[in-house]
């Protein structure tokens, strides 16, 4: 039987946080080289997390990333039992969605 949830813990708070085993992730490596083809000026590869703001200079630019990363995106169930970066919608800066690192507990 699948599992329907997962647990994560997130490297920049230590939080850990069930969620659904179909939320959507990437690899950090994935991450890391669409964060680099982004051209973000901030150079955002790396970081533990990446909010999907909206109302900075900058929201075109995140908005073009999040739209790849969700494009290359598996699920959490698929780390089991290591890092990525999960999607959490609506937990970032003012309700924004956030990529968050993390590590999937292993089954």
């Amino acid at each position: 039987m699948t599992n329907l949830t997962c647990t994560v813990t997130f490297d920049a708070t230590l939080d850990t946080a069930i969620v659904p085993a179909n939320r959507l992730a990437v690899a950090p490596a994935v991450f890391n080289r669409l964060a680099r083809e982004s051209n973000h000026p901030a150079g955002i590869s790396g970081l533990d997390q990446l909010h999907i703001t909206t109302g900075t200079d900058d929201a075109d630019l995140l908005d073009a990333l999040d739209d790849a990363l969700r494009a290359r995106a598996q699920t959490v169930g698929e780390f089991d039992g290591a890092a990525c970066y999960v999607l959490c919608p609506g937990e970032g800066i003012d309700g924004c969605d956030v990529w968050a690192r993390g590590v999937v507990a292993a089954d």
